[in-house]
């Protein structure tokens, strides 16, 4: 869904996560190449329950016969792909208008390859696993909805402990674009 304001669409962002050329997802979404092109520059806003559709034809993972709707996280690049994280814990989103406005904040602070990534349960829980170690060898997720916080306070804390744990590499990058 493309808000006022928004760089990129959150198709766009998923399209770009799943891996998948534009002709390749679109023949996987049923989809003229044109048609994709124009829900991915906000030429077009699909509907809620259209981008949903999308989102699921993109998810990473295996669906379950008992899954709905994909879960979404944002990524980003940063010394590898990270997802966003708050309090130790990977942070979900039920709401594409939220997602997609985490992903522009994220933007905005010269990040690079900001993703909207909807994946299955299986995913998820791969994700999980794979991050237990960084994340104080916790596998957690949370909702960013269930938190009852400002959008704003939890973008910062994010922000905040990204910069402690990338705080090394930050130095080591920054240094050696100084020397050159």
């Amino acid at each position: 869904m493309y808000e006022a304001g928004s760089k990129r669409t959150v198709v766009s962002r998923a399209r770009e996560a799943s891996g998948l050329t534009q002709v390749k997802a679109a023949e996987a979404l049923g989809l003229g190449r044109a048609t994709l092109n124009t829900y991915e520059h906000g030429g077009v806003v699909p509907s809620e329950r259209k981008t949903w559709d999308l989102l699921s034809g993109l998810a990473l993972g295996q669906r379950s016969a008992g899954e709905v709707r994909p879960r979404l996280f944002v990524s980003f690049g940063l010394a590898g792909q990270r997802f966003l994280a708050v309090d130790g814990a990977l942070v979900e989103f039920e709401q594409i208008a939220n997602v997609n406005w985490f992903a522009d904040q994220l933007d905005s602070c010269q990040l690079e390859r900001v993703l909207v990534v909807p994946g299955w349960d299986s995913f998820v829980a791969a994700v999980c696993e794979a991050n237990a170690d960084r994340l104080g060898g916790r596998s957690q997720v949370v909702v960013f909805e269930r938190l009852g916080r400002p959008a704003e306070d939890v973008l910062e804390e994010s922000l905040r402990e990204l910069i402690v744990q990338a705080g090394p590499w930050l130095s080591e990058a920054f240094a050696r674009r100084a020397e050159a």
